[in-house]
């Protein structure tokens, strides 16, 4: 299964492919979400308060900080959206290590 990403980094439209977990989980958000009425047939897999329109960088950055907040992560220990690519090489190696260690 792919998911399609509209207008994700320089506007471009991509699909993904979600790992196993990740997909389930999506799975049961979309069941979740379906159920409270959260959601439109066909619509936004993450909608904003309005659920014909899609979820914004800022409410998307909001419910980011409120997570991290709310499982006790300080701000210097915050996830980094853009990862080890834009660090160098360096950095990349040891993130390849690590994720090739689990």
């Amino acid at each position: 299964m792919t998911l399609r990403v509209e207008q994700g980094k320089g506007r471009k439209d991509r699909y993904a492919m979600p790992s196993p977990v990740l997909l389930q989980r999506l799975r049961s958000w979309w069941r979740i979400a379906h159920a409270q009425g959260r959601m439109l047939p066909g619509g936004w897999l993450f909608p904003s308060m309005n659920p014909t329109d899609p979820l914004t960088a800022r409410q998307f950055n909001r419910a980011v900080q409120a997570a991290a907040e709310a499982a006790g992560i300080d701000k210097r220990d915050r996830f980094d959206l853009c990862g080890p690519r834009h660090r160098g090489a360096a950095a990349s190696a040891s993130a390849t290590a690590l994720i090739a260690s689990r």
